[in-house]
């Protein structure tokens, strides 16, 4: 694996800086954030391997090696990152203090309660990486929650209350830190069935 993650960075960056594996316009991506994915994409394609394998990065995982499958899903990852960022930064959605100061203490469970901390610092991922990987995954979840059902624009207000008619208000709440989105609204009793 280090292997595999001392060649990516290598790749991306050329003899330069390897403090950051890609940039998107004003958005600079730490390298540590890739090698996290990196890290997922390694443990994703080979989690069903036998346990006696002498080489995992040769074995064959959906018509490919497994390095080749790293690679690509890495790659989708850094790439989901990066519009994550950018949609939230267009849709003018923000994080608050307590939103980060919630992600920094779920990040540091992980990071001391599941021991990641020695692993992944000696594969080039900083605390502060992990934590804008957390941080991503909300930003995500806001995203959704603000096209869904957030905001007098989102699909559930224009569609169920504009559109159909089937209730007085309809909103979505994202219970960040729990990964919920949930869902209120006005409903005659008439329309109950109709608007189910």
């Amino acid at each position: 694996l280090a292997v595999l993650m001392t060649a990516s960075l290598a790749a991306c960056s050329m003899g330069g800086d390897t403090k950051w594996a890609a940039k998107a316009g004003d958005l600079t991506v730490p390298a540590g954030v890739y090698i996290n994915e990196l890290i997922t994409a390694y443990s994703d394609a080979t989690v069903d391997l036998p346990s006696d394998v002498k080489d995992p990065l040769k074995e064959q995982v959906d018509g490919v090696t497994v390095s080749q499958k790293v690679a690509e899903e890495a790659k989708k990852g850094l790439d989901e990152y990066i519009a994550i960022e950018q949609k939230f930064s267009e849709m003018g959605l923000a994080m608050s203090e307590l939103d980060r100061a919630s992600v920094e203490q779920t990040a540091e469970q992980y990071w001391t309660g599941f021991r990641l901390e020695e692993t992944y610092t000696a594969n080039g991922v900083s605390r502060e990486s992990f934590i804008l990987a957390q941080e991503n995954m909300v930003k995500k979840s806001m995203i959704f929650n603000a096209i869904y059902g957030g905001t007098a624009s989102s699909k559930l207000f224009l569609n169920v209350r504009e559109k159909l008619s089937l209730c007085y208000y309809a909103s979505s709440t994202l219970e960040k830190m729990k990964g919920l989105i949930l869902v209120s609204s006005g409903i005659e009793f008439d329309k109950f069935q109709q608007a189910r």
